[in-house]
């Protein structure tokens, strides 16, 4: 995650120019996962082994990923084991001052109810609706963005309805100023309500499907006998 929000660099630069690193003999790329001496040699920064099979947490480094002389290093109180760690909800409460910067970010992802998510976390551990908001995140973040196409599918799906709202939330933030689109496919019917146009596919799904059977404001198609009309 730390890689996806682009912070990577600045956590390995900050860690690999302390003075306890240079100590060490360490450079900001030894504090990396895909190489370098900080990451663990056993499990070679991934911080689990194959056994029979299946995969086990790495008895060397105990999943941290890092060897233990890497995480001797501390930063502003921080080892780079404890800060990748960290949930973000607790993170941007007292995140070292080189992150003093990406506050944004992490307050974004707060906001679009991903902030149990760690920077250190591995993407490919994420669901697809986690990824869409840490993309989400990631504009959020970035102030003045404008004239940008947002493509998402079905963001809400296996949200609670409170993670819906902050969903619902940070979509207005995107359009506020009216210079942002975006366009969804999605079946909650709190974002259904939510948007400014809606176009129904329909009657039925599959091959009973795939026509335009309504098109309008939520308030237009509350007043047509459709599924969608029905429900709102």
């Amino acid at each position: 995650v730390a890689t996806f929000l682009d912070v990577a660099d600045v956590i390995r630069t900050a860690f690999g120019s302390s003075e306890q690193a240079r100590r060490a003999d360490f450079s900001p790329s030894d504090f990396g996962l895909n190489a370098g001496a900080g990451r663990c040699q056993f499990c070679l920064g991934i911080g689990e082994v194959a056994e029979q099979d299946q995969w086990a947490t790495c008895p060397v480094c105990g999943g941290t990923r890092f060897g233990q002389e890497a995480l001797s290093v501390r930063v502003d109180g921080f080892s780079i084991g404890e800060l990748l760690d960290v949930p973000a909800t607790e993170l941007r409460t007292r995140a070292p001052s080189f992150l003093s910067a990406h506050l944004d970010v992490l307050a974004a992802m707060v906001d679009l109810g991903i902030g149990h998510v760690a920077l250190g976390r591995r993407v490919d551990t994420l669901s697809g609706g986690e990824i869409q908001r840490l993309r989400i995140a990631t504009k959020l973040a970035e102030h003045g963005t404008g004239d940008l196409l947002f493509v998402l599918d079905e963001p809400a799906a296996g949200l609670h309805p409170r993670d819906v709202e902050l969903l619902v939330r940070a979509l207005d933030r995107i359009l506020d100023g009216g210079r942002n689109t975006v366009v969804l496919v999605e079946h909650n019917a709190a974002i259904i309500r939510a948007c400014d146009w809606l176009v129904e596919f329909g009657p039925g799904s599959g091959p009973h499907g795939g026509r335009i059977v309504a098109a309008g404001t939520p308030e237009e198609l509350s007043r047509t006998d459709t599924a969608t009309g029905r429900v709102l």
